[in-house]
């Protein structure tokens, strides 16, 4: 029984909160209430001194139980909201990563969105393969990358509390 009771405490004890040790439950913030279209993107991530702003926005919110999720990218010049464009001569990445447990999960698959006749979107990805390994505190990284050699050029990051 003693060993019961320890490996339940150790289990709500390892990651995120949990209620038994009294920890707040933060409110969950969504990433995006944008649906295309339809609204405005905020301007969550800022990159290049703030010039250039970009948003992620679910289309299939995955959990932490290993459910797979997708979202689109959005990119635009902050002066002119709505006017979507793709940063020039990069690679746009994502990264998941939790801070409090010094992992990340498996990589995103991100890819420039296309219209229905196969021409690609200016300033729109796709992100497939969204997966959280586990709920939690999680990191969402845009990272751009130098389309000629790969190497990192910026990063941005927003948290995100995984259920």
């Amino acid at each position: 029984m003693t060993s019961i009771l320890a490996m339940c405490l150790m289990a709500n004890a390892a990651c995120g909160y949990s209620p038994l040790l009294n920890h707040t439950h933060p409110v969950r913030t969504p990433v995006s209430a944008a649906v295309e279209g339809e609204a405005t993107p905020a301007c969550r991530f800022q990159f290049q001194n703030g010039a250039l702003c970009a948003d992620f926005v679910w289309i299939k919110e995955p959990s932490g139980g290993g459910d797979e999720g997708s979202a689109k990218i959005y990119f635009w010049v902050k002066a002119l909201p709505g006017a979507y464009s793709s940063p020039l001569f990069m690679n746009v990445d994502v990264k998941l990563w939790m801070p409090d447990m010094g992992h990340g999960s498996q990589k995103v698959k991100v890819q420039q969105a296309k219209y229905p006749n196969g021409q690609s979107m200016s300033g729109v990805y796709d992100a497939t393969e969204v997966m959280f390994v586990m709920g939690g505190e999680w990191e969402i990284q845009l990272q751009l990358k130098d389309a000629a050699t790969g190497k990192l050029i910026e990063s941005q990051k927003i948290n995100y509390r995984v259920r």
